[in-house]
């Protein structure tokens, strides 16, 4: 995890929530009780049970008192509207009213069907070490691999197992390829299946493909899934397929978060495809803050950010961006505010989806330590990225601030492109900055830097400012478990 040795010194503190609908309760009462078993294993009283009668929002006094470190919101998809979405949004951040940053790891549990809720509560821990993308990645990351390009059409590259180089190739038509890749099961230490899948370029609720000049994937009614080559064959993929976990990152899609009914692409990838876990948009993106940011934590740190913390870090690093750039000096940011609200994660919160770690890698690009740099048009495309590094250290007891603050000092060193995020292991109840600048809250430190690389236009686009942390930066706070 993301986080140090803030271990707790209170027995009863609530580790986990299971927020549902008495609907869902009703449906899904088996579930829920495979879901608190899994958690109460791991935290004996840790685990509470939030029930509601119509809105999401009447769980927030009950989520306050429990302060949960994660909260998963367990749904019937028919109940999961963009409204629904939006709402847990804005609730995940009125737990600890005190500040307006996020106050637990959330995602939203659901599925087409009760057996694919409980394929993913069953699912162990997740080493991504092979992947599939619609945009560009840096291969070197993972064991093996394949990129389609969405800006050379029909280009892609692939890695593969036991080898550094990348391998570029062009083709007509690659969708039964992608098939291939996508639900065969995986095989440990072989270049079938695939651990992950981000993706960008078209898409919708109900569709969309990788890379430039290729077919596409179609989502059916139950949740099912068609493949429809650019020249128009088409072939149904039989339900489910394939036995592993996957984690989808619909990085630059348009609406694959969208969940509207029984056809929606969630659904299906979750139910045909077997992802596990699933982070989109419930809009049309434009501005994309909510969705590259997740490379920035996840590839730009391996190893130190699960795919859940990504979200919740970049979920952070959005809203600080907005409220210490432009509202605090009477401003506004359309694409920020847009993008606050209009990103989901589906999945369970606390599971545990990992890169393994790697050295300083550049995560946009093919060039590494271990390859030759990756040209595009004869340009070499290059983020200079080194891997946030956290140490912690609990200091003596502060005598002005009294015995029940614990004292710690935080050192941080990297760069990513986003600020960096020290999660707490646990949420506590009280916390203060004592020495630096950093924003806290109760489930997270954030180390703030004056030194900025580069600066761009919030509401230009998705290239986001250089938080360049390279070098010791220190910070010294106190907590309240």
């Amino acid at each position: 995890m993301a986080t140090g040795d803030l271990e707790s010194t209170r027995n009863s503190k609530v580790m986990y929530s299971i927020v549902s609908s008495s609907n869902t309760k009703q449906k899904w009462s088996n579930t829920i009780d495979l879901l608190v078993g899994k958690y109460q294993t791991k935290w004996p009283k840790g685990v509470s049970v939030i029930e509601y009668s119509k809105n999401v929002l009447e769980a927030l006094s009950s989520l306050r008192q429990a302060r949960p470190s994660y909260t998963c919101f367990i749904a019937l998809y028919d109940e999961c509207t963009a409204d629904y979405v939006r709402t847990v949004n804005c609730l995940t951040r009125e737990i600890d009213p005190s500040n307006p940053y996020g106050d637990t790891i959330w995602a939203i549990l659901t599925g087409f069907e009760e057996d694919d809720v409980r394929f993913t509560i069953e699912q162990e821990p997740l080493t991504v070490r092979r992947i599939l993308g619609g945009t560009m990645l840096n291969l070197n990351l993972f064991e093996s691999g394949s990129w389609y390009c969405d800006f050379n059409t029909g280009v892609s590259y692939h890695k593969k197992i036991g080898s550094n180089e990348i391998i570029k190739k062009k083709s007509e038509d690659v969708t039964k390829t992608l098939v291939e890749e996508i639900f065969p099961p995986r095989l440990s230490g072989g270049d079938q299946g695939v651990d992950m899948i981000v993706n960008s370029g078209h898409a919708s609720n109900r569709d969309f493909s990788i890379g430039l000049a290729n077919g596409k994937f179609v989502s059916l009614s139950e949740g099912r899934l068609q493949a429809v080559t650019k020249f128009g064959e088409s072939f149904t993929i039989p339900s489910p397929r394939g036995s592993n976990p996957k984690i989808f990152c619909a990085t630059g899609n348009c609406l694959v978060g969208l969940i509207s009914d029984s056809s929606s692409m969630a659904l299906a990838l979750q139910h045909t495809a077997r992802v596990v876990q699933l982070m989109g948009y419930i809009v049309s993106t434009w501005f994309g803050y909510g969705g590259w940011g997740m490379h920035r934590y996840f590839f730009g740190s391996p190893g130190i950010y699960s795919f859940s913390e990504s979200f919740f870090a970049n979920q952070q690093a959005l809203l600080a961006t907005l409220y210490t750039k432009y509202i605090s000096k009477g401003e506004t940011s359309k694409g920020l505010i847009f993008d606050m609200d209009n990103v989901v994660l589906y999945g369970d919160p606390a599971w545990e989806a990992k890169l393994e770690k790697k050295p300083a890698e550049d995560p946009l690009s093919n060039e590494s330590k271990c390859s030759a740099p990756y040209l595009v048009d004869d340009k070499t495309l290059r983020f200079p990225v080194e891997p946030f590094e956290f140490s912690v250290q609990e200091l003596p007891p502060n005598t002005v601030l009294g015995e029940d603050w614990r004292i710690w000092s935080l050192k941080v060193n990297g760069h990513c492109g986003r600020p960096p995020v020290y999660i707490f292991r646990h949420t506590v109840s009280e916390y203060k900055v004592l020495e630096g600048n950093a924003i806290i809250n109760c489930r997270f430190v954030m180390p703030l830097n004056s030194k900025v690389v580069t600066t761009r236009s919030a509401d230009q686009c998705d290239i986001p400012e250089d938080y360049d942390f390279t070098g010791e930066h220190f910070i010294i706070f106190a907590t309240i478990d």
